[in-house]
């Protein structure tokens, strides 16, 4: 049969999801689920054990708020923000099993759901993490173009940096590896600029701004386009940080304000002001009607 390593790459392309899952499974041997951003099962090995919060997923559909709850008190979500977007080991005295969890990405490398594998046929192999990061990266290439994930892990970010702008976390903790989403693959400096036109449609042009420049991160926030990007430098250079994004500013008769730098996200709604005050300063000065209009410090 091969090693475990060859017998995952050997898995093809194209079986779908479900059946996927079950090979991974004969393969490491132990059972494994997935569930979305949102904490709902998406698909599960049919295989019973004793896991509670296997259990909960299988019988509800969802974890509970009590159980994210108890994962936050378990340094489970700490752990997850802490990693590197792969996969990562999770251990509490309070459960029988350890598990380990990967994530799974659309192919513009936005999160949409996650793979837990629970060791509860047998105890986890020195090289087991290794092997279930081949597994996501196999199974994130059987879902990446699928168009509900490319829907669902942009509409997933959007949702995130809306949150982060009106403040709407009960509680901050809970969120921390939502949080380390939207920082992953960031240089030290943030930014955020809001932008605006009277010419085009924000959707049409938000997304034409996610082509031309998928790495930085955006939605649409009352009648603005916010994007979110980052940079090694402190100060702000338009055609340095934006190079990509600045001739469709041009072309489109687009308005943009941007915000000083900053490095802690939940700090988000004092420079998306800072960015809505400098585009509203731009947007008055029609003698600069396509320069960039920066905040004071």
């Amino acid at each position: 049969m091969g090693s475990k390593s060859s017998q995952i790459k050997a898995m093809r392309k194209g079986i779908g999801l479900q059946q996927l899952l079950d090979e991974a499974y004969n393969i490491l041997g132990n059972p494994m689920l997935i569930f979305d951003m949102n904490y709902r099962l998406v698909a599960y090995t049919d295989v019973k054990n004793d896991d509670p919060i296997w259990n909960e997923f299988v019988e509800t559909g969802r974890l509970s708020p009590k159980t994210i709850e108890f994962s936050m008190a378990e340094s489970f979500i700490d752990v997850a923000a802490n990693s590197d977007g792969r996969a990562y080991l999770l251990i509490s005295e309070k459960l029988k099993y350890n598990r380990i969890i990967g994530q799974l990405y659309n192919k513009k490398s936005e999160p949409v759901a996650d793979l837990a594998v629970v060791a509860c046929k047998k105890p986890f192999e020195d090289n087991d993490q290794s092997l279930i990061r081949k597994i996501c990266d196999k199974i994130s290439k059987e879902i990446g173009n699928d168009k509900y994930y490319l829907n669902y892990g942009k509409a997933y970010i959007e949702n995130m940096i809306i949150r982060l702008i009106e403040n709407d976390f009960e509680d901050r903790r809970l969120y921390a590896d939502h949080i380390a989403n939207i920082y992953r693959g960031f240089k030290k400096y943030i930014y955020v600029a809001a932008a605006s036109s009277a010419d085009s449609n924000l959707v049409y042009l938000k997304e034409l701004m996610r082509q031309t420049q998928p790495d930085l991160k955006y939605t649409i926030y009352h009648n603005r386009i916010v994007i979110l990007f980052s940079s090694n430098y402190k100060t702000f250079q338009a055609k340095r940080d934006l190079q990509k994004l600045y001739s469709i500013f041009e072309q489109e008769n687009i308005f943009v304000g941007i915000s000083t730098s900053f490095e802690n996200l939940f700090e988000l709604p004092r420079y998306y002001a800072e960015a809505v005050a400098a585009l509203d300063g731009q947007e008055s000065n029609s003698n600069e009607r396509h320069c960039f209009y920066k905040l004071s410090c």
